[in-house]
This record gives structure tokens, sequence and C-alpha cells, in this order.
């Protein structure tokens, strides 16, 4: 039911999910103009009065703006959850509230008793969608800051989430700059990191001794040498019977391996006829490297002065470079790039066996690429994945080329928003005549 209340008569309800009204200052003035448009939602209150249950910022700005009655929909409402309820839908229609304080109203909700997929129903939003503004509210209250004032997108925010369980993490994956990557970075630093530990206390429940190893799994325990190759010399057989030693042990270690187990020696001066021959062979195989690295340097000089004379002449076809081309444009992006790349072709990625096998996408792109007509299409896409992955940035250099991006897209028919034209790139200023 629709009344015109007197201001003095109305009072914010307890409960409201608006944390600030922000600055009101351009709504008083539209309000003191032409009145208020859109009516509050209030529910009478045991005092006489009404409570206020959407519209707390008309309410701020129309007694700023010296109003002494306001038009009110008036709702009987009795219960609390009924109440939350109303306010989220209401404030939700108008998209009047931040994405923290519709995550208030959802998690109040659920604090009455309803599940997500109740609550979802009740407001009219995916479950999807509340279960990523509930765990807006498990951010840091500083990284909560950034999401209000615009600092960090809610996708971004969602993003973060993730990393919910290991706050001291967040930090790091914004710093990274590039959120997603960021948040992907430190989400295998936490596997990486349980699968240490867990590595370590299957050592220590093991009969073999343990022996912690330096730096958090960074170098081996001190004074001790790993039983490998390139460790004290003793073969494989001699590896075997090193178990029964006292100077025996295991420990775990992180390296480019990841985290692994390693049986080491840690008395290996009771070896030291294997500890000279050790010294020998990495004295063999450090002249071999150097030869090497010779060798490949003085091809390296060899070759640059032919690609030199080669570039000069510029006597190639297309079909001897686009895929000698492609190839490199796939094999110098990113992973992310060449994933995006092949979810806007359609083209599936291909997971490698073993435990720390990871996924190929560059593959299955120049698998695509061989197809007939396909190259070009493969390359655009590498290229519209890796704008799309900038897009967001804020840094000066990749605005500009982001903003011709855009520029190249308007010119094919996509319609810019506003803040895409505000990236276009700005016209050149005439010179000035002389």
């Amino acid at each position: 039911m629709l009344e015109v209340l007197p201001l003095a008569k109305l009072q914010l309800w307890p409960g409201n999910i608006r944390r600030d009204v922000g600055d009101i200052t351009e709504l008083a003035a539209s309000i003191e103009a032409v009145g208020l448009l859109e009516p509050l939602v209030v529910t009478p209150s045991e005092g006489g009065g009404h409570l206020i249950l959407a519209g707390a910022r008309r309410f701020a700005a129309a007694k700023k703006a010296g109003l002494a009655e306001v038009p009110c929909m008036v709702r009987e409402v009795l219960t609390e959850e009924a109440r939350l309820k109303i306010a989220l839908v209401e404030n939700l229609q108008r998209e009047d509230l931040t994405p923290l304080e519709e995550a208030t109203g959802y998690q109040r909700l659920g604090e009455l008793g309803l599940n997500q997929r109740t609550i979802a129903e009740e407001v009219g939003r995916s479950q999807g969608h509340i279960s990523k503004r509930l765990a807006l509210l498990e951010l840091p209250t500083d990284v909560q800051a950034q999401v209000v004032s615009g600092g960090i997108t809610v996708a971004d925010a969602a993003e973060l989430a993730k990393l919910a369980a290991h706050p001291e993490r967040i930090k790091e994956a914004v710093r990274f700059g590039n959120i997603v990557h960021g948040v992907h970075r430190q989400l295998e630093a936490v596997k990486e990191k349980e699968r240490f530990d867990q590595l370590v206390t299957e050592a220590k429940a093991g009969k073999i001794p343990y022996r912690q190893a330096s730096m958090e799994g960074g170098g081996l325990p001190k004074g001790s040498v790993e039983l490998d190759d390139y460790s004290i010399g003793l073969d494989a057989a001699a590896r075997r019977a090193h178990r029964k030693l006292d100077c025996h042990a295991v420990t775990v270690l992180t390296d480019w391996q990841g985290a692994r187990k390693a049986a080491i020696c840690i008395k290996p001066a009771n070896h030291p006829t294997k500890a000279s021959r050790r010294t020998a062979r990495y004295d063999r195989e450090d002249r071999k490297r150097k030869e090497q690295e010779k060798a490949l340097s003085t091809a390296a000089r060899a070759r640059r002065t032919f690609v030199r004379e080669l570039i000069k002449t510029a006597r190639w076809s297309r079909e001897e470079t686009d895929p000698f081309l492609l190839a490199e444009l796939v094999h110098a992006s990113h992973a992310s790039v060449q994933k995006a790349a092949c979810e806007l072709l359609g083209i599936q990625g291909h997971k490698g066996k073993g435990p720390y096998a990871s996924w190929d996408y560059a593959g299955p792109l120049l698998a695509e690429a061989e197809k007939p007509k396909r190259m070009l299409a493969v390359a655009m896409g590498v290229v519209f994945a890796a704008f799309e992955e900038r897009a967001g940035s804020t840094w000066a250099p990749e605005r500009l080329t982001v903003g011709r991006y855009f520029e190249w897209l308007k010119g094919r028919g996509y319609e810019l928003s506003a803040v895409e034209r505000a990236r276009l790139p700005k016209p050149k200023k005439a010179a000035p005549r002389g």
C-alpha cells in the first residue's frame, strides 16, 4: 500500500544491511528539485512509526533536501526473516547494494536457517552467485575495503576467496599484479607445502632415521650428501647396502621436481674413496660442459651472421614463414593465454600422466592449425586471448595496446561500453600552423 508519511515518523530498521549511504549530495539536490520519485519500503513499528526496510540512502538524501514527508510502500511484515528478505530483494532489484552489503544480507539469512539454495530461490539469484558473494566475507578486511572502493573487482575478489584459508598468501596474490595468475601460483604453493608436510610426517613415522632439511626443504641437512648419481659415488648396489649403515638417513627436499623424499648419508667421511671418485667425475663433467658451452657460443655467432643476411634479403614465402611464426607465437605465450585461446577456438587441452603432469594447450593449438584454413584462426585466437588477459591492466603501456584492441573490435561492429571507450587511443593533436 502506497502512503505519504512524515520523515519524523520514520526510522531505519536496526537490521538494515546497508553499511554506508555514501555521498548523497547529488541525490539530495535531485530530490530537492523534483521530489522523491522512488518510494521507500517500510513496515509498521511497535511505537506507532515505521521502520525503513529499503531506501536508507533515499531517506538520508530526503532529510538533507529538507523534505517533511515522503512516499512509502507500506508492507505488513512481522518476522525478522521476512523483513530481511524484503530488504534484500528490494535493494537488489535497484542494484542499490555493494557486493559486501549483499553478502552480509545472505549471511544473515543463513544465520536464520536458510541454506544457499533456498536463499537463491528467495532473492532470485543463482546458487553460484550466492556462494561467490558469501566467499567475499572470508577475505581480510583490507581486501574487502578494496572491493568496496573498486580497487579490486568482484571477479578478482572471488578468485582471492579461494585463498581464504591462507590469508597470509592473499597479499602475495594481489602483489603479483594479475590476480588470477597470482591466486593460481599461491594455490600451487599451498599444495606443494601440504605435500611437503605429508612427506615429512611419513618420513618421521618410518623406520629410517629422519633429518630435517635446511631452509624448509631448500637444502640438505648440514654435513650430509644425497645418495644419488652425483653424491659420494656409490653404485646402485652400494646405495642399497647403505641402508644398513648407521650413517643412512632420510630427509624431504623441495626442488624442481617438487617435494620428495631423499636418502642421505650423514657421515660422508665414512666413504673417502668414493668421495675422491665423485670429485674426479665432477671435474670431467665440468670440463665437458665448458667445452660444450664454447662450441655453442661459436655456433651462435656464425648462425646470427647468417640470419642477419637472411633478414636483409627477405626471400621467403608465406608458406614457409606462417607455420614458423605461429609455432613461436604459441610457445611464447603464457599457459593461461594458451588455455584461453583453446577455449575461444573450442579446442580441448590434453592432461599429461603422472603426479606432476600439467595440461598441454600448445600441442592442441598447433594441431588445429594444421587443419585446412585454420592457421589464421588459431593465430588470431592466441592474439585475442593475450589481449583479453591484459584488458584489466591499469599499467600505462598495457592501456595503450588494449585501447587499440578495443578500437579494432569497434571497427568490426562491437559496441563498446563506457569503460572500454575511455581506454580508446586519444586522437593526435593537429600540428599548429606556422
